[in-house]
């Protein structure tokens, strides 16, 4: 038997949002760590492909010793994509964190969303900032044709 190659071919898709301390007002401190806030609309049939959390300013909780780890996920699994174990804390981690793409395709439209989890003590933060970058294809959707 032969694979029928398919001659359609599509972009990939990519949204961002910036993300403030300021988006989190009354939701800090954590007191429910499954609480997500949705950033990044996605449509039925999306597959998530790639993506990145950039921290671009430190999350401060103001000198205490509190932690708080930075999770992505959607309304299903909350760290779907970039799990609370991936060590991404928010206060000291700078830089780029890789989401890491599952496969999964979402059956209705959703939110690809972030939460800010404490892993220890609870003090709300005054400063903090990143970019959520994600990137996603359709199944179905093309958008030319290769020759």
């Amino acid at each position: 038997m032969t694979i029928t190659q398919n001659s359609e071919r599509q972009y990939v898709l990519q949204g961002e949002v910036v993300v403030n301390v300021a988006d989190f007002t009354g939701a800090l401190p954590l007191v429910n760590p499954g609480e997500s806030h949705e950033a990044i609309a996605v449509p039925k049939n999306a597959i998530v492909v790639g993506g990145q959390w950039i921290t671009t300013t430190a999350w401060d909780d103001t000198g205490a010793t509190e932690t708080y780890d930075m999770a992505c996920g959607d309304g299903g699994v909350r760290a779907r994509y970039l799990p609370v174990t991936s060590a991404v804390d928010a206060a000291t981690a700078a830089g780029q964190h890789l989401l890491v793409p599952t496969g999964f395709v979402y059956t209705a439209d959703d939110d690809v969303s972030v939460s800010l989890v404490a892993s220890s003590g609870a003090v709300a933060m005054s400063t903090g900032a990143g970019i959520l970058q994600v990137m996603y294809t359709v199944t179905g959707r093309s958008n030319e044709n290769q020759e």
